[in-house]
């Protein structure tokens, strides 16, 4: 039985490339979320309106980034902090054992002459076992005897010789483990590192409405068609719009016309309350100034 230390060296290094592998690309996904997150301005998400769209919106792009962001983090580790199998857990029946971890296994030219991982596992503790006896069976080692020096001779190559076969099959498979949880890492790092990067570019949608969205407005306007609505003030609204409504009671509701919409509200037309016209007072009803109906 050769000594299989050139041959693991091999598998060794492959083993330790992919862990580094996993390492950088962990590095360098946090690099690049943390300069597209700075650059989307996380200042603009306490200009928007606690009860819009966009800011839920953009709580939502914040948490689903965070969640893609966290697996992406799991997966790597739990490919960089890939244990090592020991021979007697390598013979023992799994739920699922890695086709490459299967393949190396059952490859007999792995196996040291032994017929399964079984026997050569019965064989090394066997050797081992058979060394430590010839070496305790030395009482005094200035007196040993040719056959009792025979004996360890004999004892010491064949656990050499397993310890070899042992080890280089263990080696194999450790291989054969790393890059199995990397193949399956990849396809996660892939998907999440999408749904990081669309929740970013979410993120930065949501927290960023254009100029003509990004708040309310309070102006007089007169326009000839819309679809009839009834509008009640809040206290802000009615705070708002006191100096616009006279001839309104503006804590009752009032008639008008929407007119359109914007990523804030409603762009609504006020024209009057009951019989009386109190206008014509045309603002964007956000969340917190008004509801509407009709």
């Amino acid at each position: 039985m050769a000594d299989k230390a050139d041959v693991t060296t091999g598998p060794a290094a492959a083993a330790d490339r992919i862990r580094e592998s996993a390492k950088w690309l962990t590095v360098s996904l946090a690099s690049i979320g943390t300069l597209l997150l700075a650059g989307t301005q996380l200042s603009g998400l306490g200009k928007l309106d606690t009860g819009s769209s966009r800011f839920h919106d953009a709580i939502v792009a914040l948490v689903v980034t965070a969640a893609a962001t966290g697996v992406i983090l799991v997966t790597t580790a739990w490919v960089a902090a890939t244990p090592a199998q020991s021979l007697t857990s390598l013979a023992r029946t799994r739920w699922y054992t890695p086709r490459g971890v299967r393949k190396i296994r059952d490859d007999v030219s792995f196996l040291g002459g032994t017929s399964s991982i079984t026997d050569l596992h019965d064989k090394y503790v066997a050797a081992i076992k058979a060394q430590d006896a010839a070496y305790q069976a030395v009482v005094d080692v200035s007196e040993i005897s040719p056959q009792q020096k025979a004996d360890i001779d004999k004892a010491n190559k064949l656990a050499t010789g397993y310890s070899g076969v042992v080890n280089g099959l263990l080696v194999s498979v450790g291989y054969a483990r790393v890059a199995f949880r990397w193949r399956v890492a990849v396809w996660v790092l892939v998907l999440c590192g999408a749904t990081a990067g669309g929740g970013i570019a979410w993120f930065a949608w949501a927290a960023n409405p254009p100029a003509a969205a990004s708040g309310p407005a309070a102006t007089a306007a007169v326009v000839s068609a819309g679809k009839p609505v009834t509008v009640q003030l809040t206290a802000a609204g009615r705070s708002a719009l006191a100096g616009s409504l006279s001839g309104c009671n503006p804590a009752q509701p009032l008639t008008g016309y929407r007119i359109g919409s914007t990523d804030s509200g409603l762009d609504v037309l006020i024209t009057g309350q009951g019989g009386s016209s109190c206008g014509p007072t045309r603002f964007v009803a956000i969340a917190s100034w008004a509801t509407v109906t009709g």
